[in-house]
């Protein structure tokens, strides 16, 4: 299972660590090994995803425990200290994984409880769209952006939430559904 922080490291040495209910930095330049609490999260959240936006800001996106997942946003700037609330997610989400793709959107992939679906965030227009479901249902996997814009999903949880985990022995590269028209990841 995936723990509750999450950690980014910035341009400049700033390195950012979300943790379940806070954010702290480590400056790598100015004091090595020293991090330094930046503020509260809006939200309290573990299994969520933090990730660096193409404009150095973070997304922080869903979370909750595995009997619960949250469909809650919060953007977080480095540049202000603050997070600022976002759109919600199209499907609250907690063992996911966020993806930046080329273009800077970021795509959003499955989630405890066998979600089986994946939403797209525009940082442009800060809005989540729906986009082609993975092959199959999976939490706690990995999502990786591989040469051509495409990503991979591998491993994880493909039985849900319970007491017999099952874990993934494939991989996919999702391709969107040629009914709705979708660009692909």
């Amino acid at each position: 299972m995936r723990t509750s922080s999450v950690t980014r490291r910035l341009g400049g040495g700033l390195l950012v660590v979300v943790l379940a209910g806070s954010c702290a930095a480590e400056d790598s330049e100015r004091a090595p090994g020293t991090l330094t609490a930046l503020g509260d999260m809006l939200i309290r959240r573990s299994q969520h995803t933090a990730t660096l936006l193409l404009d150095g800001r973070i997304l922080i996106a869903g979370g909750g425990t595995p009997e619960r997942a949250q469909a809650s946003v919060e953007i977080y700037d480095p540049s202000t200290g603050e997070s600022v609330h976002a759109p919600d997610l199209l499907q609250p989400r907690a063992g996911h994984t966020a993806t930046v793709l080329n273009d800077g959107r970021v795509l959003i992939v499955g989630g405890l409880g066998g979600v089986s679906s994946a939403e797209l965030y525009d940082p442009a227009s800060g809005m989540f769209r729906p986009t082609s479901p993975p092959v199959r249902p999976r939490s706690d996997h990995a999502a990786v952006l591989v040469a051509g814009g495409k990503v991979l999903v591998l491993g994880g949880d493909v039985s849900g939430v319970g007491a017999s985990r099952r874990r993934a022995r494939s991989c996919s590269i999702p391709r969107p559904s040629a009914s709705r028209r979708l660009r692909r990841w």
